[in-house]
């Protein structure tokens, strides 16, 4: 599977707008609720707004990449599946 649609992508992104970063993280630090709670997903957002260059993000279409590969540790026999099923395991990850 090629991967230039994803190299020409982000060889033509602009560089991320930190205004719009500061705002979505200032207004997460000023939501009344405990201390660290959600701060993995403010993290995620105030990323997103400075891709976005809006203090108001949205993801309309996920996507997720799946990295999957065998390693030589795999085939000492450490592995809970030998390292064949890898393939398998991809396959059926591309199929659904």
């Amino acid at each position: 599977m090629s991967t230039k649609w994803l190299r020409e992508s982000l060889s033509v992104m602009e560089e991320p707008n930190t205004t719009a970063l500061e705002s979505v993280r200032d207004r997460a630090r000023n939501i009344l609720r405990p201390l660290g709670a959600l701060a993995r997903f403010d993290e995620i957002a105030a990323w997103v707004a400075s891709w976005q260059s809006t203090e108001r993000p949205q993801i309309a279409n996920p996507t997720a990449l799946v990295f999957a590969a065998d390693h030589g540790v795999a085939r000492a026999g450490t592995s809970a599946y030998p390292t064949e099923v890898t393939a398998s395991m991809l396959e059926a990850y591309r199929s659904s």
